[in-house]
């Protein structure tokens, strides 16, 4: 049996040929949840562009920005919660790093008493 990514696939080759921008507006309504999707597809999509082709780097440029022209406070708000999840992770070990200190200052000060 073939494997299956290597077989040509006229479709994909069609839609790459006849759509060199893809229309994204149909997705839009999945916000943000169907970017990886394209991506993915566009990556599966490589093997079959053909010489000419500008690249995949370039279709999934074009995708990004076009969901993030579409919904912007979207992009934003993931931005930051981001960055609020990063900072409240760097926060909650900076808490359990001084809890361990407190504990190890505790036992030292009962070692000295002792």
């Amino acid at each position: 049996e073939r494997d299956r990514r290597i077989v040509p696939k006229p479709q994909i080759s069609k839609i790459l040929f006849c759509h060199r921008d893809l229309d994204l507006e149909p997705f839009f309504r999945y916000k943000l949840k169907f970017l990886p999707v394209v991506f993915g597809w566009l990556q599966r999509a490589e093997p079959f562009l053909d010489y000419q082709d500008p690249g995949i780097e370039c279709r999934k440029v074009a995708a990004m920005h076009k969901f993030m022209r579409v919904m912007p406070q979207l992009v934003a708000d993931g931005y930051w919660a981001h960055v609020l999840k990063e900072t409240l992770e760097k926060k909650r070990k900076l808490l359990l790093e001084l809890d361990a200190l407190d504990e190890t200052e505790k036992s030292a000060r009962k070692r000295v008493k002792h």
